[in-house]
């Protein structure tokens, strides 16, 4: 689902030679043709694949009936056993399944997902360090800027070469959310300042400036009957929830006024919405949420080697923070133009973390124990 570019594709068929779902489920027939009898029935066991199936006459291998450690305990071995006697069948069968006819590919590159998928890899890198997840953001975002945004302005989707379509709501906020996400995970400022000129450009060509909040179609669209609006969530979130939450955290950032307005004048406006049915606008509330604060501004110093300043992220990042902002500034990098780290400095040479809670700071501290008092009040 990854272009060669880095892009992340739209969606794969459901169907494969004619019947959805094909390519994913097994027979137990099938499994044993793989693995043999013994083998065949054991995996079956294991992964609840039966005659009758689950999904149209086949089954979805699953662990619903029992997870592997109950599993591994009424067979008496450990979990890591289990789980390693496991591993050569599930090759063979992944082999196997790779010499079916595969679904088609929808290889169309849209800015609204490519947004979402850099949050969630960004946000999955800094859970798990996997250098791999950052890798993965890293190249979808230059993708996305690259083809599908110029001097502000985003166009839809990208195909064979080409970006096409004037973008809406959902494009700019979930790029501008990526991106700022992408920042926080990696900490590359070319991320937050591309973050910071899209969500500008939200603001200039989205909002509404007679009665707040963020029209779905740009000013200068193609006329229509009317310009709508994206307010509730549904597969999506709403444009305008991601959006609000989204200028608040620039706004921290930079201390952007004219953003924080923005999100204000738009969660003011959508509230009579909101409590009406609350249940349907959870990514307004999230928005809100972050207005009403207290918001953590965490400030991080790199010092001379990486282990401290890992080690104060891993504070940051292993407890449950969802408003919290996070900046960073390398050794000997500039922190001009970021508000955060402004006068920042590292103590004795170490990496140091500065908490923040409107613009009133804690002393720094080098030491992660002391930092994660100072994060729990």
């Amino acid at each position: 689902m990854t272009s060669p570019d880095g892009g992340f594709l739209s969606s794969l068929d459901a169907d494969s030679e004619g019947h959805e779902g094909r390519f994913y489920v097994w027979t137990p027939d099938e499994i044993a043709g793989v693995l043999g009898p013994d083998g065949g029935a054991f995996f079956c066991r294991i992964y609840g694949i039966t005659p009758q199936g689950n999904f149209e006459g086949r089954s979805i291998p699953n662990l619903i009936g029992a997870s592997l450690a109950e599993q591994a305990e009424a067979l008496g071995i450990t979990e890591e056993r289990l789980v390693s006697r496991l591993a050569p069948p599930r090759a063979a069968l992944l082999a196997a399944r790779e010499r079916r006819p595969r679904p088609s590919t929808d290889d169309k590159v849209l800015t609204a997902w490519n947004g979402l998928m850099i949050s969630a890899f960004a946000r999955a890198y800094e859970a798990l360090e996997r250098p791999e997840d950052l890798r993965s953001a890293r190249r979808a975002a230059d993708f996305v800027l690259a083809r599908l945004a110029s001097d502000g302005r985003l166009l839809v989707s990208w195909r064979a070469g080409k970006a096409r379509l004037n973008a809406y709501l959902d494009d700019y906020a979930f790029l501008a959310r990526g991106l700022l996400d992408l920042y926080e995970a990696g900490f590359d400022p070319k991320y937050l300042d591309a973050s910071h000129g899209i969500a500008r450009s939200l603001v200039a060509r989205f909002a509404d400036p007679a009665r707040g909040g963020f029209f779905f179609t740009s000013e200068d669209h193609e006329a229509l009957l009317a310009r709508n609006r994206s307010l509730h969530d549904g597969a999506l979130p709403s444009g305008a929830g991601v959006a609000a939450e989204t200028l608040l955290r620039l706004a921290t950032h930079f201390d952007d006024s004219d953003l924080r307005e923005a999100a204000l004048r738009a969660l003011v406006a959508y509230r009579p919405s909101v409590e009406r049915a609350f249940s349907a606008f959870a990514s307004l509330l999230v928005g809100a949420d972050f207005a009403d604060g207290p918001v953590p501004e965490i400030a991080i110093v790199g010092g001379s080697g990486d282990a401290g300043t890992r080690a104060l992220l891993r504070e940051v990042r292993g407890r449950f923070l969802p408003n919290r902002v996070v900046a960073l500034a390398k050794p000997g990098e500039s922190a001009d133009g970021l508000p955060l780290l402004a006068g920042r400095k590292a103590v004795g040479g170490a990496a140091t973390a500065y908490v923040c809670r409107n613009h009133i700071c804690q002393a720094p501290t080098t030491d992660p124990a002391v930092l994660a008092r100072e994060l729990a009040r």
